[in-house]
């Protein structure tokens, strides 16, 4: 269980991390940190706020097209393994409901989600290295410089 807890953290902060990455961790015509999450919470608006950070970044069609794929493919990673949570929490019901659950049936499930898990979190780490590898050292100065800004922003520092 506690492997499965500490998993999961790795997940939202891997998950937080891309987004910023991804994002360039920038603010956009005024927006705020509430704006950003609402914003991120859909394909549209996470779209918007990567399309916003590549204008601030000032990077050529041919990184645009590089980026914008690499975020396709995290985000189909992220569809992916959010889709099996229903069937995980449909699990859980049902055996909820029984007489004497089936504790092993349910492990194996986590398991496997332990494991898809895994494989969204590496294919996370390839397309930031595929970002990262994508952007010139000035452009990744200044992202670094964001994604800092912004991560004293959501923990209430200056």
């Amino acid at each position: 269980m506690k492997g499965w807890i500490a998993m999961t953290g790795v997940a939202v902060a891997s998950v937080g991390l891309t987004a910023a990455v991804m994002a360039g961790g920038m603010h956009h015509a005024g927006m705020h940190h509430g704006t950003m999450h609402a914003q991120m919470g859909g394909g549209e608006g996470l779209d918007w706020f990567v399309m916003g950070a590549l204008d601030d970044l000032d990077v050529t069609e041919a990184q645009r097209a590089k980026v914008l794929a690499v975020k396709d493919r995290m985000a189909a990673g992220f569809t992916r393994t959010h889709d099996g949570h229903a069937a995980m929490h449909a699990a859980l019901l049902r055996e909820w409901q029984t007489d004497k659950m089936d504790t092993a049936q349910l492990n194996q499930l986590v398991d496997a989600k332990v494991e898809e898990l895994r494989g969204t979190l590496h294919q996370v780490v390839d397309g930031v290295a595929e970002i990262h590898d994508t952007l010139t050292p000035e452009q990744r100065r200044r992202l670094t410089e964001h994604v800092q800004e912004m991560h004293g922003e959501m923990h209430g520092h200056p």
